[in-house]
């Protein structure tokens, strides 16, 4: 039982150095052998270090998230200024545009837009699905009018003419 015992306890820098090793997303079998801990016992510990570990993966991409943020920022911010003066200089001179020149102004002024009405919490596109009103729906729309009376109308089949 001793012997047991003896294998099966590890010191606190053991597990500490196996801890680090599994946050830093080393095998298992790389922190057992620089551990000396047994896969068993890891397979053991490691539930309780997966929480710590998932939590600074999610601090990681909360990082890496914020610096593309702001070079992104960036980018747009340079993007829109050559725009503005690209455009000025545009429309100052005589030339005339070509079609394919044309479409991509409109795309860009299309897509400024777009992010002006994201920005202001407005929809970008109405999508809708438009389908025909069934008659029980629309003699539901009828029966919520209180200036409408809805009479049970009588369907007439057109005469059959032979052709």
């Amino acid at each position: 039982m001793d012997q047991v015992m003896k294998r099966n306890s590890y010191t606190d820098e053991q597990l500490e150095a196996a801890k680090t090793l599994y946050l830093g997303y080393n095998t298992l079998s790389s922190i057992s052998a620089d551990t000396k801990i047994s896969r068993a016992s890891l397979l053991y510990y490691i539930p309780k270090w997966r929480e710590e570990r998932e939590s600074l993966k999610s601090e990681i991409i909360d990082a890496l998230s914020d610096s593309k943020k702001n070079l992104m920022y960036s980018i747009a911010k340079n993007g829109l200024e050559i725009l503005g003066k690209s455009m000025e200089a545009l429309s100052k001179s005589n030339r005339v545009l070509t079609a394919k020149e044309m479409i991509g102004i409109t795309n860009i002024i299309e897509s400024l837009d777009k992010i002006t009405k994201l920005d202001e919490g407005n929809p970008t596109e109405i999508l809708a699905e438009i389908r025909p009103a069934t008659i029980v729906e629309v003699r539901k729309l009828l029966t919520n009018d209180p200036f409408l009376e809805v009479e049970d109308a009588q369907v007439i089949d057109p005469p059959v003419t032979n052709s």
